[in-house]
């Protein structure tokens, strides 16, 4: 990814991040009553989110994604045990108003800030002969943090606050992704695997006892999920396993060679 790509992602998220955070503390104070704690919380709460932003803005770089990232985490976990709404404010007839923003711009802290990054992060300090491989490795952290972005994304459209155990769960198995997105190699690549394993076994075993409902967005988060245990459980040991230490440079000239001179 480009210079100029990260730099016009990171503004564009930002921006978006915002105007999320915006919407709802004007939907909040038309729905909520003034006096009402969650309005209080909203008011405390969403600015701490999106504040951050603006030192991305400036300094477009992976590590402070990463930090936003983290600190919209404890925020919301803060929020969600402090602040969340009240049975009847949910029950209130333009609610959605209010919820959906703040889930979108939690949506996009906890998890678009975190792709980009991953997007973002320069290839330049690899070794010529583990360019392929740590190639590979990347591209399967990039899919898996964009089919995680979708589920949680869905997750918070159509459950609300219901939504956060299945982003701190899904945060949870995706979370070494990083180590390996910074560090690609073969030690991490199988550390990742191992801890996701646990919660593989527990999610084929929550979905094998309780089932799933005809919803269309219970579907995505299972396909979800699931693709994205295939990944991590299966995909990456392969590529370990078959991925040679070998340059991008030296493969592609040999096979240059070989076509020229069969």
């Amino acid at each position: 990814m480009t210079d100029r790509a990260v730099h016009y992602a990171v503004r564009g998220l930002v921006a978006a991040t915002l105007a999320c955070a915006i919407a709802a503390e004007l939907a909040a104070r038309v729905v909520l009553s003034h006096g009402s704690g969650t309005y209080f919380g909203l008011l405390v709460f969403l600015p701490l989110l999106a504040a951050p932003g603006a030192l991305v803005w400036r300094f477009p770089q992976p590590k402070y994604l990463t930090l936003w990232a983290l600190a919209g985490w404890l925020a919301t976990l803060v929020w969600s045990i402090a602040g969340a709404p009240y049975q009847y404010e949910r029950a209130l007839p333009h609610w959605l108003l209010v919820s959906t923003p703040v889930w979108m711009a939690v949506a996009l802290v906890q998890f678009v800030a975190p792709l980009v990054a991953a997007l973002a992060v320069r290839t330049d300090a690899i070794a010529p002969e583990r360019a392929l491989f740590a190639l590979r490795l990347r591209r399967i952290v990039v899919l898996v943090f964009a089919i995680a972005t979708i589920v949680v994304v869905t997750c918070f459209a159509f459950a609300g606050s219901e939504g956060m155990s299945v982003a701190v769960y899904t945060g949870a198995v995706i979370g070494p992704g990083f180590a390996v997105q910074w560090f690609p190699n073969r030690l991490t690549a199988v550390m990742w695997s191992v801890l996701c394993l646990p919660f593989a076994g527990l999610g084929i075993w929550l979905w094998a006892t309780f089932g799933t409902a005809e919803h269309w967005a219970v579907h995505v988060v299972v396909a979800g999920l699931g693709t994205i245990y295939v990944l991590v459980v299966l995909a990456l040991p392969i590529i370990c396993i078959v991925t040679p230490d070998r340059s991008v440079t030296d493969s592609s000239a040999r096979a240059r060679y070989r076509s020229r001179n069969p």
